[in-house]
């Protein structure tokens, strides 16, 4: 078989076996065990838990107070939606 005839009978095989293996990966990246996670949404509010992207927080202000409520043997993330936040500086106390 001539190797154009070869890369034309390939490229379709890698890209279906790409396309495959995609399906099995997880819509959002999984967290570590022991992981706290704090979802943060421009539209979301400071009043709400932050632990579930429904219940996204608005500022880092409040994801400072549930940082500092939390465990502190705890790793932390922070998934910050996409969006436009406006405010003033944080201080982030250690």
């Amino acid at each position: 078989m001539p190797l154009s005839n070869m890369r034309k009978t390939v490229r379709p095989a890698l890209a279906a076996a790409l396309l495959g293996l995609i399906a099995f990966l997880p819509a959002t990246p999984a967290a570590a065990a022991g992981t706290q996670i704090i979802y943060m949404n421009a539209s979301g509010s400071d009043s709400a838990a932050g632990d579930s992207p429904a219940t996204a927080v608005k500022t880092l202000e409040r994801v400072e107070q549930i940082v500092a409520a939390g465990p502190a043997d705890q790793d932390v993330e922070v998934r910050i939606h996409s969006g436009t936040y406006t405010a003033a500086q944080t201080i982030w106390q250690t």
